[in-house]
């Protein structure tokens, strides 16, 4: 009987070598076909944003915000997209309608609710609102105990801004008391003092003005510029109150360091 395998192992042989051709190139389209991921929409949004393409990515954070009503990054996208609007555009209008989403989608979170009142306060002492940026500022008051972000600079501060402008200087004096009855912080602390100085300034209250600048001077806690003008104030309010000698020392140390030395200068000479 005739030996039949080699032609058998031969046709074995063959059908394996198509076999494999076949699963290669099925493999080799299948791959060729296949769609590469699809790009996360917020790194999208987020690179167009890196890149100063400011419009494209204001379309794509409002893409992301309409299409994905549940994701947990909205927080963040909402808040890209008031930046572009209001600081990069400026477009006050539409950050109030920004303002306001957000107030909605997040009403029942108080810390998220709280920020939304400061930058829509904000957004109105821009505008030259005050009377309705104190307001706002106000309702976010309200929010603050219990909620995580309790710095007592965070509004203080703005309503003294405010008041100052409006030249109410008492009320402005009142929420920086306010401030200083509550700061744990000293950076806080000396800010709110040399605000609070600034507003005696103002009334030509120099012993009250001294008072608050020599703690503010001493808390080193002012760095640069800002130490050499609550310097140079306290300098003011010493010479004011007839303490020339101890004027004369102050803006000798301030000489080289004062963002505007020809000012110190001249005070100098002035006391001669």
């Amino acid at each position: 009987m005739p030996n039949r395998a080699p032609g058998r192992t031969r046709l074995l042989q063959a059908a394996l070598a198509v076999l494999l051709i076949g699963l290669g190139l099925g493999f080799f389209l299948g791959g060729y076909n296949r769609q590469p991921p699809a790009e996360d929409p917020l790194d999208k949004a987020s690179r167009a944003y890196d890149k100063g393409l400011y419009l494209e990515a204001e379309t794509l954070y409002e893409e992301y915000l309409q299409k994905n009503p549940s994701d947990t990054r909205r927080w963040q996208a909402w808040n890209r997209l008031l930046d572009i609007v209001s600081i990069i555009r400026s477009d006050n209008e539409k950050a109030h309608m920004v303002l306001e989403a957000m107030s909605l989608e997040f009403a029942s979170e108080p810390d998220k609710v709280r920020v939304v009142l400061v930058k829509k306060g904000d957004l109105f002492q821009t505008e030259r609102r005050l009377d309705q940026a104190v307001e706002t500022w106000q309702k976010a008051q309200r929010l603050q105990p219990g909620t995580a972000a309790a710095d007592p600079c965070l509004l203080s501060l703005r309503f003294s801004a405010a008041f100052t402008t409006l030249g109410q200087y008492d009320l402005a004096q009142d929420a920086l008391r306010e401030c200083l009855g509550e700061a744990k912080e000293a950076a806080c602390l000396t800010r709110c003092r040399f605000e609070l100085a600034q507003t005696f300034v103002l009334q030509d209250n120099w012993p009250q003005a001294a008072e608050m600048l020599e703690q503010v001077t001493a808390s080193g806690a002012l760095s640069g510029d800002d130490r050499s003008a609550a310097s140079y104030l306290l300098a003011e309010a010493y010479a004011s109150q007839g303490q020339v000698e101890k004027a004369r020392q102050i803006l000798k140390s301030i000489l080289t360091t004062h963002p505007n030395p020809k000012a110190v200068q001249t005070k100098l000479d002035q006391l001669k």
